[in-house]
């Protein structure tokens, strides 16, 4: 599993198998980047954030989120795919009504896995912007505020929904279910989104070797 910087915050599913250029797809698909892999592997991360960047302005974000305590808790692998619990098909359900509740944003290939999410946010227009258009409202049906189209007023506002459903259709109505960072990566070029994209792809087929694998985690300390 790849991890670029962390940072804190608090449809159809498609069926191509691999992207090839910057273009929004929605797909859901599931990855493998070496280079990423090796990268991720060095615990102390240096910053992937641009110099000057501007991270309401139009781009395309490589976001990781991680469950709580990097349990298990939206399925399992079976035969090299992921097989969702209602935990895991809320999390699917819910990313894909991003794109339904933000003017300006849409979403390239993504995967749920049994203890994290990889996915690619596409901003189509500045945030600015997007938050001036007359019909974009929050689910609570009030305009969106300042910052809200920020990625990491997107990614939190997606947890928050994931996290609100689950206490809803669970016995405990304090449940956590995510990690409080999330890791982003700037997307910067057509090799870079399909490098990303093939990694994405693959991850479901590399999950006994993904170090966030909590059975490859014990398995390491014995």
């Amino acid at each position: 599993m790849c991890r670029p910087r962390a940072t804190d915050a608090s449809p159809e599913l498609g069926t191509n198998a691999r992207a090839t250029s910057l273009a929004p797809t929605g797909q859901f698909v599931s990855c493998n980047c070496e280079r990423m892999e090796i990268e991720q592997r060095n615990r102390h991360r240096r910053s992937v954030r641009l110099p000057g960047f501007d991270y309401a302005a139009v781009g395309a974000f490589f976001v990781t989120l991680i469950a709580f305590d990097r349990q298990n808790l939206f399925g399992g692998i079976d035969d090299s795919a992921f097989q969702p619990n209602l935990l895991g098909v809320m999390a699917t359900e819910e990313w894909l009504a991003i794109r339904l509740h933000r003017v300006g944003i849409e979403l390239g290939p993504f995967v749920v896995m049994p203890n994290h999410l990889h996915g690619i946010v596409l901003r189509t227009e500045p945030a600015g912007l997007a938050a001036t258009q007359p019909n974009e409202q929050t689910r609570s049906g009030q305009p969106h505020g300042l910052g809200s189209g920020t990625l990491g007023a997107i990614v939190g506002a997606y947890k928050a929904a994931v996290t609100r459903r689950h206490r809803r259709t669970s016995a405990d109505s304090k449940a956590i279910v995510w990690q409080r960072s999330f890791y982003e990566h700037v997307i910067r070029d057509d090799n870079d989104w399909n490098a990303i994209a093939n990694y994405i792809e693959d991850n479901p087929t590399r999950w006994f070797e993904d170090s966030e694998n909590p059975a490859r985690i014990m398995a390491t300390k014995t």
